[in-house]
């Protein structure tokens, strides 16, 4: 059987194809709803926000559990490092069998250390190989979004999306120093969050599940990627503040979703006041 994402674009229609990602995703197939939504986008079809929903869902499931891998790893590097660093092998009076024995172990530390850095960078290709895919389905969405002029929720959704994926990107970068985009990926994530954010405070309510969500994680790329507490802080507490005097024009649905992500905002905002 053909892999979903070879299937003929003529065989199923959209709606069958939506049919089968909630299917997928009911079973936790995430890389089958993937492949099924990514069907759907290239047949150049604008997302209702459910569809949105569950193919921005649907890729961070596969994403965040690599990403949790990938940072496991760090601490298994760093003990060997640290471990070679207190224990070089370099004393002066040394018997021929303990020398040998010495260099054995040298060799097999670094042989270690070496094979789980090659693990941990081919987690970090699986990364970068779904967010490179995010990235262009999210620039076909935004095409079709400004051609066909698309609400504005969608397309401060994809512009956000966008950048959450270049901020796990520069996760990635600020782990290995190697990266040749480390500077890059963060300009562009800031860019984007950026744009989402002048987009959202011109046309969405500061209590729109979409704008609180920009708000949450650009607060977080600022704080864990720029390093800057400040700009953290403001855009945390701005979103907040606006946001918690409109809760009650909210239904039962909205008012559970919103809080959720308030309560979010409220403790960063009360771990960063603390530093």
């Amino acid at each position: 059987m053909n892999a979903y994402n070879d299937i003929d674009d003529t065989q199923y229609n959209i709606d069958i194809l939506y049919h089968l990602a909630k299917i997928a995703d009911s079973a936790e197939q995430y890389k089958d709803v993937c492949n099924f939504m990514k069907q759907i986008i290239k047949k150049r079809q604008a997302l209702t926000y459910k569809q949105r929903y569950l193919f921005a869902q649907a890729y961070k499931h596969l994403i965040i559990p690599l990403r949790r891998a990938y940072s496991t790893i760090i601490p298994s590097l760093n003990l060997i490092s640290n471990n070679n660093k207190e224990n070089p092998g370099n004393s002066e009076i040394k018997t021929q069998q303990s020398s040998q024995n010495t260099n054995n172990n040298n060799n097999n530390t670094s042989l270690l250390h070496q094979s789980i850095k090659d693990y941990q960078n081919n987690i970090s290709n699986k990364i970068i190989i779904h967010c490179d895919e995010v990235i262009e389905l999210c620039d076909i969405l935004l095409k079709n979004a400004l051609k066909n002029e698309i609400s504005y929720r969608a397309q401060v959704f994809y512009i956000k999306l966008k950048a959450d994926i270049y901020r796990y990107l520069c996760e990635i970068d600020s782990i290995d120093s190697n990266t040749t985009n480390n500077n890059n990926n963060a300009q562009i994530c800031q860019e984007l969050y950026l744009k989402a954010k002048n987009i959202a405070t011109r046309h969405l309510d500061h209590i729109d599940i979409i704008y609180l969500s920009l708000a949450l994680n650009y607060s977080v790329f600022c704080y864990e990627i720029l390093d800057d507490v400040d700009q953290a802080h403001h855009i945390a507490k701005y979103a907040f503040d606006h946001a918690i005097n409109e809760l009650d024009s909210l239904n039962e649905d909205e008012y559970k979703d919103v809080t959720l992500i308030l309560q979010l905002i409220r403790d960063n905002i009360i771990l960063w006041q603390n530093k």
